[in-house]
């Protein structure tokens, strides 16, 4: 009897201690699974402080002990603090003007001699892929001269429609580089020693042109949109199937285009200073006054002055390309 007691106790013993740890799995899963959810609330949270920049990273409620929640959110704001995000964003536009935050590369400023002693210069075509790219930006000039009625007249509108024109145009060839050179460097598991950041720097410099040429008249109208949305389509086709085939020749016709961007605002400039243009000795759009490190008191001619001395950059950086070959360091870049 003692022992078949024993052994029921024993089963019994056993019994409880396995009930014991059914529930306690249970539990253990239920809180588990409790953290899991508050942790993945929090890293949406987290990721949309990261990917809004109208919000702010989220901090953890100081009502919340659980470690998952806490260990979650110290995870979001490291990813808000990685370098790939920028957590520094400043605001380039006046409250007039809207509130808009701008994520841009570093804005080029240059000092008052940079910008008034810019040269007109001309690299003379002597290979065949010279005289090509020479010729088809002297195409491509005729074709904008007529497009946006600069052959007529040079008042204020057509002055705006021509610089809206061109650089919606320009910003173009540096993205295209950067891309084809980015993949080529993907497919060909090889470093590409500093050409894709220089181009993409120059695609984003043509860009902001844009948006302050944008403050002076805006919207553009139906004729120009649809005139840019041709010209771009046709353009991007056909400066990628060219920079596929010769990097050289798109570099050379770049800074051929260059070369007359920057004859065009030497002739804006000198509008400007004769008094043909009263619009445009207007002050200058907060805009690009904070883009280019301006003083309070710069007018439309210092933003112009400022343009054209980046064109003059893309010029000789473009030139200097050219005679370069692909797989050469970008004497431009700070790091290759």
């Amino acid at each position: 009897m003692n022992f078949q007691s024993n052994i029921s106790r024993n089963i019994i013993s056993s019994f409880n201690q396995l009930f014991f740890n059914c529930n306690y799995i249970k539990a253990t899963n239920k809180c588990i699974t409790t953290s899991r959810h508050i942790s993945t609330v929090d890293t949406r949270v987290s990721q949309t402080s990261v990917y809004s920049p109208l919000h702010q990273p989220s901090q953890p409620h100081p009502d919340k002990s659980m470690n998952g929640t806490h260990c979650h959110m110290n995870e979001g704001q490291q990813l808000y603090s990685a370098p790939h995000f920028r957590k520094g964003i400043q605001n380039l536009k006046s409250e007039d003007e809207g509130e808009v935050k701008e994520y841009s590369f570093e804005s080029p400023i240059w000092n008052e001699d940079e910008v008034k002693n810019v040269q007109i210069t001309h690299i003379t075509p002597e290979t065949l892929i010279d005289r090509l790219a020479y010729n088809s930006v002297l195409f491509l000039r005729k074709s904008f001269d007529l497009l946006t009625g600069y052959k007529y007249g040079h008042d204020e509108r057509k002055w705006c429609r021509r610089i809206v024109f061109l650089e919606t145009i320009a910003g173009v060839p540096g993205m295209v580089g950067a891309m084809v050179r980015h993949l080529h460097s993907l497919r060909r598991m090889e470093r590409d020693y500093g050409w894709i950041h220089t181009l993409l720097e120059e695609a984003e410099n043509e860009r902001m042109h844009l948006m302050i040429s944008l403050l002076l008249r805006h919207p553009p109208s139906l004729f120009v949109r649809l005139s840019v949305l041709g010209a771009q389509f046709g353009f991007l086709i056909y400066y990628t199937l060219c920079y596929a085939i010769s990097p050289k020749y798109c570099h050379r016709f770049v800074g051929y285009l260059e070369e007359e961007a920057v004859r065009t605002y030497t002739r804006l400039i000198s509008d400007i200073d004769l008094g043909k243009l009263p619009e445009f000795t207007s002050p200058a759009p907060k805009y690009a006054k904070l883009y280019y490190g301006l003083p309070k008191d710069a007018t439309l001619k210092d933003v112009f002055l400022a343009m054209r001395r980046d064109e003059s950059h893309h010029r000789d950086v473009n030139h200097h390309l050219a005679i370069l070959k692909p797989g050469d360091p970008n004497p431009f870049a700070s790091k290759v």
